[in-house]
């Protein structure tokens, strides 16, 4: 009887061990490479524009952007939502825009490739935007 107990004993510790060994937090992590604050700068004689966006781990995200002519600010507005990454070079964006347009907190989604380095001057992402024809490099703060 002491035989069948011992048995049935170290048959509960062996599930309980399973069980426990065998948990979601196991599974591997892929780091995010967008997550941190990146910033691009453009000056040029009586131009100076600036943009930060901030990527957040848990998947949302922040952005300001300004643009001045000879001392006056022409434009500003910030965004804010989620985002996700697909495939290796794409960032969907859920926007809502929160500026100074006749229609404001408008909301809608869009998609932006990108491209990750690094060089002397720092980490940065390249923003290539397909409808505009246009790309930004954004340097990590």
């Amino acid at each position: 009887m002491k035989v069948k107990n011992l048995k049935s004993m170290l048959l509960l510790v062996a599930i309980t061990v399973v069980f426990i060994g065998c948990s979601k937090d196991d599974e591997p992590t892929i780091p995010n490479p967008l997550v941190g604050v990146w910033e691009y700068i453009d000056i040029e004689p009586d131009v100076f524009a600036t943009s930060t966006i901030t990527f957040n781990s848990n998947k949302t995200y922040t952005s300001f952007a300004s643009e001045e002519h000879n001392g006056v600010v022409i434009f500003q507005n910030s965004a804010s939502g989620t985002y996700s990454i697909q495939g290796k070079d794409k960032i969907i964006f859920h926007t809502t825009y929160d500026d100074k347009l006749p229609d404001p907190n408008v909301e809608y989604d869009w998609t932006v490739r990108f491209k990750k380095g690094q060089e002397e001057k720092g980490e940065y992402l390249v923003f290539i935007f397909d409808i505009l024809g246009d790309s930004e490099k954004f340097y990590k703060k």
